[in-house]
């Protein structure tokens, strides 16, 4: 699989719910998690720490929205 295969996400709000999606997400072949985004940018970093990801954090989901999916 390359990158033209991954199918790379953002979450946007990382609130009680962003857990279980990230948990999910973590679990499908060829899914990538690129991006999380919450006002509170400090929850971006507790659950990507949490879960041993290195995604891009953000607190304006414009910048998550512009992930380059290339």
């Amino acid at each position: 699989m390359n990158d033209k295969d991954t199918l790379k996400i953002g979450i946007i709000g990382c609130g009680v719910i962003a857990p279980a999606h990230i948990e999910s997400f973590l679990n499908i072949p060829g899914v990538e998690l690129a991006g999380l985004c919450d006002l509170v940018e400090e929850k971006c970093h507790r659950l990507a720490e949490r879960f041993s990801i290195k995604p891009r954090i953000s607190g304006d989901y414009r910048e998550i929205l512009s992930i380059n999916l290339n």
